[in-house]
C-alpha cells in the first residue's frame, strides 16, 4: 500500500458512483493504494444502497453488509453533515447533501455522473467542483501511472472465472468512463502478460 498522507486528493463519491460495482471497486482499490482519500455521508450510502435494492442488485441484507464493509474498510471516509450546512448549498435541492459532504470533508472534488445537479456557479464559494468519474480516473492515471496500473491489475483479478480479466474490467468501464477505458486498453495492448 502506498502512503501519501494529505498530498492525495480527497474525493466525495456521489451515490451514482457507488451504485456502479466497477466504479466503486476502482475507486476503492485506488484509495487502498493511497492514491486518493474517499468520503461520503450516511445519506449518500443510504441513497446508493436504496437504489441498488430498487434495481434488484442487492437485497436488504446485502445492503447492510455493503454499508458495514465500506465503513470497516474506510473508517475515515464517513462525514457527518449538519443540516445547517446542507441548507447553505445552492446546487440541485436533491443533491445539496452531497455538496455539503464535500464542504465538511474539505474535499475539492465531488465524483458524479450527474454534473447538471452541481452547476459551477453554485460551487465556487466552497472551493469544490463536480467532476465526471472519467476525468477523475484519467487524472489519477496521469499522476500515478505505475500505481494505477497495479490498481487495474488488482481489479482484473476480481473478474469472474471464465472471463478474460482485463476484457471484463474494460467492458464494464467503457459504459461510464470511455476515455479511461481507452487509456487502459492502450496500456494493456502495450504491456505483455496475461
Amino acid at each position: 500500500m502506498t502512503h501519501r498522507g494529505d498530498t492525495v486528493e480527497a474525493l466525495v463519491l456521489d451515490a451514482c458512483v457507488l451504485i456502479s460495482l466497477t466504479l466503486r471497486h476502482v475507486f476503492f482499490h485506488a484509495a487502498v493504494h493511497g492514491l486518493c482519500r474517499l468520503h461520503w455521508s450516511d445519506r449518500i450510502l443510504d441513497e446508493a444502497t436504496h437504489n441498488l435494492i430498487r434495481m434488484g442488485h442487492l437485497d436488504r441484507a446485502g445492503a447492510t453488509f455493503l454499508i458495514a464493509a465500506v465503513t470497516e474498510s474506510f473508517p475515515g471516509a464517513r462525514v457527518t453533515v449538519p443540516e445547517a450546512v446542507v441548507a447553505m448549498m445552492r446546487n440541485d435541492a436533491g443533491d445539496r447533501h452531497v455538496a455539503a459532504a464535500a464542504v465538511v470533508a474539505e474535499a475539492p472534488t465531488i465524483v458524479t455522473v450527474n454534473l447538471r445537479d452541481f452547476p459551477p456557479p453554485a460551487l465556487p464559494p466552497w472551493a469544490i467542483e463536480a467532476t465526471h468519474p472519467d476525468r477523475v480516473l484519467l487524472r489519477l492515471w496521469g499522476r500515478y501511472p505505475a500505481e494505477m496500473a497495479i490498481v487495474m491489475q488488482d481489479m482484473a483479478g476480481d473478474a469472474p472465472e471464465g472471463y478474460d480479466p482485463w476484457e471484463a474490467t474494460l467492458y464494464a468501464l467503457r459504459r461510464v468512463t470511455p476515455r479511461f477505458a481507452r487509456t487502459l486498453g492502450a496500456f494493456r495492448s502495450a504491456v505483455p502478460g496475461p
